[in-house]
């Protein structure tokens, strides 16, 4: 202990020897005598690397309770395609959830079998170097040969490992050690030294009661011999009931009371306290204990030894065992290790579903590996199990495949239903354009929810919910507010608060979509609060982002949705849903830019950066700050090239059109003028054909009209931007006060460049610094406006003379307009053929014609 206690001042300390030198023993003893927090987790029977991260996840979760560990977990799992950075980012996942808080973290178990998979590997060395200073591990392997001690060593990260010579007995230890157990004698010291310390091999020469001149047969034979001689001749001590007990929990990860029971009867707790007296066996806890590794292999042995299909029963018995009581995933485990083609899909069909919401996919994956390798993988269910394993991969266009294939499969219309309600559940959360068609194709066999009489209440209420969500995809009104009124009718007597909330939040959804921002409003913060108070983190931050968009869009309110924005990131957090977290920074990083804020959008970038390192999220809603910073320094190419091809992969007409007007501004300040007309032409034909019911639907029809008449002035089509400045200005009052300024900040860019004059342009650009508007003041100023074609007619009149155009175009003669500004008719008269000089004119109604087309007269 003295010596595991100055190693343990080094963040790592490694206890390095083979099986039976009580390391594990070792670092039990040493935590329970740590003053700080302790956190303690055995890999013995992990096989792989998210295993190995979900159990270590499951022993942290306990000491940090405000944080689903586990969850956060398995969601970085589920959304790194990059299988190089997976043990790297889980590690970090990890990392992230302890916090700062001092603590030991053992990890016991790691031997070299788990060590050869790089991924392991790689994770464990992430999590000691990049774990904070308060952070010290402890590793307990038989091997480190993979491990890079060296070079932490060097970096006096730790102090070396602990090897066998410190962990083995010495004579008086061996003697302590037989005291405790009721064993002292004067064999002790000839036991030791046959044994040579080994601290198994010692207690179970002193379990079997043996003598020296026993084990001098076998001194001099390999350690694995000695321990066979040695657990066999403790095995041969026991009676029935004991050998019974062992050979049937030797395929178990751990010695559970529980299914101890179940396998043996009620007497299992007296039968293991008999055990416990002659087997090494660690406690887990109270009712949890862990066989030696070495001694669970000697019982494997033997069970094998009894006959070919032992070993197979007392697999398949534990699974039935442990099927019965509640635990599907071990049950597939042990399934899965006998081989058993029917209980592995039996078990897939009844639980997978299940299993794959909970974070179980390592298990599923090897219970449809093994199926598709026997070639029974035709089951519908398991086709579709196989397809949701696919989208979680990111393999999309598989997972479309797999689906469709078990929906034909189906073997029944509720089997069908459940099956297609899965694959629509895909579809809605990905919220593509491009599959509407393939969403409008399942319609049918959803929409039979109502005539099939053995539909569960929550399982129609969850169907009715995906089919308000499919309308919307499809911009079916009527029938996304009837099948939403009916999710919420059935789910209001479920005591399922996890699909209470789901509902509450895809209700919120569609009234927002409908345009009651007050009911919608409601919906969403009382499907925050429920998923909030019942950890479902994920849901939370999705009910956060609806209510983002009513103060966003709805309200055009940027601080209230900026504060949406934050409880969405910190709700995202807490699930560890990066992909979520992304899109809260994003839309973060769009007001920054709106504002003009180039800090905040550089530090906004910075941190998606470092949370989507090895996730290779491509969100279109970053691109827009990311243009709009470009085309601050006029590298309007890169700004173009970056929205160019993401039009068509927004979910609504006015997102399109929005998206099209901003290719197109950029497109023509960067001389592309082809691109820049044919964007236009897309942008204005998506905006009217969309229906402008919403304040936010004319918002983004404004700001489309805008982006366009930009556009056009910057080509030098000063008509064109006019008449679609002209048709805002008739909308005036449909719009925000925000929107209004905006569009009167582009009209004033227009009148600059056809009259010269800064000075409107000046003032407005203020304005639009004043409400939030900066990173848009900042683009106008900067935008290559030409002026040297209209400068020589427009640009020349005078004051005076705009002031009687624009009251000749109010109509009346030159009397009539002589009165209106206090001038004589002379006067009138000599500015009107002045006017018509320098607009190249010979009637006044074409000079006024040359001006409403420049936008100098309404």
């Amino acid at each position: 202990m003295e010596r595991l206690g100055r190693a343990a001042r080094y963040r790592l300390t490694l206890l390095i020897a083979p099986a039976g030198f009580g390391k594990s023993i070792a670092v039990r003893q040493f935590l329970a005598t740590s003053p700080v927090e302790t956190i303690l987790y055995d890999a013995d029977h992990d096989a792989t690397l998210l295993t190995l991260a979900r159990g270590l996840a499951r022993a942290i979760g306990p000491h940090v309770p405000t944080v689903d560990v586990v969850t956060r977990l398995l969601r970085v799992a589920e959304q790194s395609p990059s299988e190089p950075e997976l043990p790297r980012l889980l590690a970090l996942s990890l990392i992230e959830s302890l916090g700062e808080r001092p603590a030991f973290v053992a990890l016991d178990g790691l031997d070299a079998h788990l060590l050869e998979n790089a991924g392991v590997r790689d994770f464990v060395v992430a999590l000691i170097q990049h774990g904070g200073p308060s952070l010290r591990w402890i590793v307990a392997s038989r091997s480190a040969s993979n491990l890079p001690i060296a070079t932490w060593m060097a970096y006096e990260i730790t102090e070396g490992p602990i090897g066998e010579a410190v962990l083995a007995f010495t004579v008086d230890e061996a003697r302590a050690f037989a005291a405790e157990s009721g064993s002292a004698g004067a064999t002790i010291g000839e036991l030791h030294a046959i044994t040579q310390g080994w601290p198994t091999a010692f207690a179970l020469a002193l379990r079997a009661w043996l003598r020296p001149e026993q084990l001098r047969e076998v001194a001099g034979d390999s350690r694995h011999r000695v321990f066979e001689y040695l657990a066999d001749q403790v095995f041969g001590v026991f009676g029935p009931r004991e050998r019974a007990l062992l050979l049937a929990t030797c395929v178990l990860p751990e010695v559970d009371l529980q299914v101890a029971s179940a396998l043996i009867g009620e007497d299992a707790r007296a039968v293991i306290e008999h055990v416990r007296e002659r087997v090494p066996l660690s406690a887990e806890s109270s009712s949890v204990l862990r066989y030696h590794a070495l001694f669970r292999k000697f019982l494997e042995h033997q069970l094998r030894r009894s006959g070919p299909e032992a070993f197979q029963a007392a697999l398949m018995t534990a699974a039935d065992v442990l099927e019965r009581l509640g635990r599907p995933a071990d049950a597939l485990s042990m399934a899965v290790r006998a081989g058993a083609d029917q209980s592995v899909e039996r078990l897939l069909e009844g639980h997978g579903f299940d299993l794959l919401e909970h974070g179980e996919a390592d298990v599923l994956r090897a219970g449809v590996a093994l199926l598709v390798a026997n070639r029974c993988a035709d089951n519908p269910v398991v086709l579709s199990l196989r397809a949701s394993l696919e989208a979680h991969d990111g393999e999309l266009a598989r997972a479309m495949v797999l689906f469709g294939r078990s929906i034909e499969e189906a073997r029944e219309p509720l089997e069908a239903m459940r099956l297609a309600h899965r694959f629509a559940r895909e579809l809605t959360k990905r919220n593509d354009p491009r599959h509407r068609e393939l969403l409008a194709k399942l319609l049918p066999t959803l929409e039979k929810v109502g005539t099939l009489g053995a539909v569960e209440p929550d399982l129609e209420a969850a169907i009715c919910g995906t089919l308000a969500l499919a309308h919307v995809m499809l911009d079916r009104v009527d029938a996304m507010r009837r099948w939403i009124r009916r999710a919420l009718t059935i789910v209001e007597s479920s005591e399922n608060v996890g699909l209470r909330a789901s509902i509450y939040h895809q209700a919120a959804y569609v009234t927002y979509v409908e345009g009651d921002v007050s009911a919608s409003t409601k919906l969403a913060q009382t499907a925050t609060r429920l998923a909030t108070q019942h950890g479902l983190f994920s849901l939370a931050a999705r009910s956060y982002s609806v209510r983002y968009a009513i103060a966003a869009d709805a309200e055009d309110a940027p601080d209230k949705a900026l504060a949406c924005l934050e409880g969405m990131l910190e709700c995202a957090e807490r699930a560890g849903d990066r992909f979520l977290q992304i899109q809260a920074l994003a839309a973060m990083a769009d007001i920054a830019a709106e504002r003009g804020d180039e800090d905040e959008v550089g530090r906004i970038e910075d941190e998606i950066t470092r949370r989507d390192e090895g996730l290779a999220v491509q969100t279109t809603s970053l691109l827009p700050s990311l243009a709009l910073r470009a085309a601050w320094y006029r590298d309007f190419v890169s700004a173009h090239d970056l929205l160019a091809d993401s039009a068509l992969e927004q979910p609504a007409l006015l997102r399109q059109a929005r998206r099209w007007s901003e290719v197109a501004l950029y497109a023509g300040a960067a001389g592309l003028r082809d691109r820049a007309l044919a964007a236009i032409a897309s942008a204005l034909q998506a905006a009217r054909s969309a229906d402008l019911k919403r304040l936010e639907d004319r918002r983004r029809y404004a700001f489309t009209f805008a982006w366009c008449a930009l556009t056009s002035v910057v080509i030098g089509h000063g008509a064109t931007a006019n008449g679609l400045l002209l048709e805002l200005q008739r909308m005036g009052r449909e719009f925000s006060p925000r929107t209004r300024s905006l569009v009167q900040g582009v009209r004033a860019i227009q009148l600059e460049a056809e009259i010269g004059s800064g000075d409107p342009a000046t003032e407005a650009l203020a304005k639009l610094r004043a409400i939030g508007y900066g990173g848009y003041s900042r683009l106008f100023e900067v935008l290559p406006v030409d002026r040297g074609e209209v400068r020589s007619t427009i640009a020349q009149l005078t004051k005076a003379e705009i002031q009687v155009l624009r009251a000749l175009a109010r109509g009346g003669s030159s009397s009539k307009v002589a009165a209106d500004l206090s001038r004589s008719v002379n006067t009138i008269n000599v500015h009107v053929k002045s006017i018509m000089r320098k607009l190249g004119c010979t009637t006044r109604y074409e000079a006024l014609a040359i001006a409403r087309e420049h936008g100098l007269i309404g």
